[in-house]
């Protein structure tokens, strides 16, 4: 078994070597048969965690965090990379057959595998190589993934477009320990399920089948980041499945800390709703938002901004299964538990801006003219 390392640095030279006026061009044959791979380092997390290759491809590692990492294949492995600081890549170059498993030898927590298989085979993690026939691959492992994320994008502010807007489908929100879905059940067919990540470490998105065993059908996402979200398009017949994170880290089984639910599709589901364009749910535009109070809802503040005169007393109406805070500069609600309200007076002119601190990325603010 023999595993290529590349540095950039070797691989920039070889191309230059290659490009010099008497060298001639060569094709490699095997090079339309490759099926390369890359991995993303966000959210203290491999992004996909798990990625198939062929032999003589390689997968790229990019460091899209705030703090260096490393790739680190251990025993039986070719070693650990140098530091890789946010920006650079890492390139590794695959010749054998087998599964290579990784981790981050600055945060432990961050593993990764890499599989190569030949071209037509289903890999060992459920994934579909390149050439392979899904259908055949589902048929061999009845655990099979069957889809995957089709995009994964960053989308935190609410005024940003999120992916599979205009598309009917499930909108799924995750976060610490909580999953929330804009509805429970749907028509037998093509189901597009958007995960959003609005907590602060990595969760995926996974529908199975009821039961155990052979026989329980699975559709697995990639992890994503905290603001990151994506597509998970599954085709379900008649039947009750489970919905979860399936994610186990140093917290523990995110499904069994709460982030689970049921999903029902039967024929008298009404029609999905075309996902929404925007992260905010609000009736009226921030700007025109009025009135006295705001519900936390899958995990966000409805409205997010909400003009009120001096001297009101605003509820803050927590209607998510998991816990949240309202918590400014001088004011907090403390922690408002799944169904509890609390009340804040604002009594003097300006723009109070507020957050969750168990969840950061939720963020809004009361405005007194």
């Amino acid at each position: 078994m023999r595993i290529r390392l590349i540095s950039l640095a070797v691989a920039a030279s070889l191309l230059l070597a290659g490009c010099a006026p008497d060298s001639a061009p060569t094709t490699d044959p095997d090079t339309a048969a490759r099926q390369d791979g890359a991995v993303q380092m966000v959210g203290m997390a491999f992004a996909p965690a798990a990625v198939t290759i062929t032999p003589g491809a390689s997968v790229t590692w990019t460091n899209d965090d705030t703090v260096p990492h490393t790739v680190s294949f251990g025993a039986g492995g070719p070693g650990t990379s140098e530091t890789i600081d946010p920006g650079e890549t890492f390139v590794a170059s695959f010749d054998a057959a087998g599964t290579y498993s990784y981790v981050c030898t600055l945060h432990p927590d961050m593993e990764g595998v890499v599989e190569v298989v030949e071209a037509g085979a289903a890999s060992a993690t459920g994934s579909i190589a390149a050439g392979a026939d899904p259908a055949a691959a589902a048929a061999a492992d009845h655990d099979a993934v069957a889809a995957v994320t089709t995009s994964v994008v960053t989308a935190q502010a609410a005024s940003e477009n999120l992916i599979g807007a205009g598309t009917p489908g499930v909108d799924v929100t995750l976060g610490e320990w909580a999953l929330v879905a804009s509805t429970a059940e749907a028509p037998p067919g093509t189901v597009t399920f958007r995960f959003r990540n609005l907590g602060t470490v990595p969760h995926a998105l996974r529908i199975r089948t009821s039961g155990s065993g052979k026989n329980r059908l699975e559709w697995r996402s990639e992890p994503v980041g905290p603001g990151q979200s994506g597509l998970l398009v599954a085709e379900l017949a008649p039947g009750t499945y489970d919905i979860d994170c399936p994610i186990e880290d140093t917290h523990g089984e995110h499904d069994q800390l709460g982030m689970e639910m049921s999903f029902t599709v039967h024929e008298g589901a009404p029609a999905l709703a075309p996902l929404p364009g925007a992260a905010s749910n609000s009736g009226l535009a921030d700007s025109e938002a009025k009135g006295t109070s705001v519900t936390i809802a899958a995990f966000a503040f409805q409205p997010s901004e909400l003009i009120v005169p001096a001297g009101t007393t605003v509820a803050f109406t927590n209607t998510d299964p998991t816990p949240h805070t309202v918590t400014g500069d001088g004011f907090d609600t403390g922690t408002l538990e799944a169904g509890a309200t609390g009340a804040l007076t604002f009594s003097s002119s300006g723009v109070f801006e507020y957050f969750c601190v168990i969840h950061p990325t939720m963020r809004g603010s009361i405005v007194i003219p």
